[in-house]
């Protein structure tokens, strides 16, 4: 009973949570077959390798959470994709950066950086969907605007 009530509760970010762990299968997937046809010895090929899988899962995880997480039923897909999108870009930056200070620069923990960010990202992706890509007030407002 308490865990069915702490499903309904919070539902969104059990949701987020599940669709999270299969956009990480999802990059896994692609990744591993990018490395059958790019060479992950070199910087183009390993370049590919990253580029496609987070091209794929970024935008496996836009539908789903869309459909599944926050439940969107704003006809302005287009301004939402390219708001979550720019959102990720944003995230992939903040990755890449605190890892390099961290790792290369501070030569912290490769695997530890890993966690902490992972968590940072998360946080921070659930927070920028919720509140600027899948935010319902929004569309309420634009919905309005267009009346008149």
């Amino acid at each position: 009973m308490f865990f069915k009530n702490f499903i309904k509760e919070h539902r969104e970010v059990v949701a987020y949570l599940i669709v999270g762990v299969l956009c990480t299968l999802v990059n896994f997937i692609v990744t591993h077959i990018c490395m059958v046809f790019f060479d992950s010895k070199n910087a183009g090929g390993m370049f590919a390798i990253v580029f496609i899988s987070w091209i794929a899962s970024v935008t496996f995880a836009f539908f789903t959470n869309r459909k599944f997480v926050f439940r969107s039923k704003s006809k302005n897909i287009a301004r939402e994709a390219i708001s979550f999108f720019i959102g990720r870009v944003g995230t992939l930056g903040m990755d890449y950066g605190i890892r390099f200070l961290l790792v290369t620069l501070a030569h912290w923990n490769h695997t530890l950086v890993w966690v902490i960010v992972q968590i940072i990202v998360v946080i921070f992706n659930y927070v920028f969907s919720k509140k600027f890509v899948f935010n319902k007030t929004k569309d309420k407002i634009d919905e309005i605007n267009k009346k008149y």
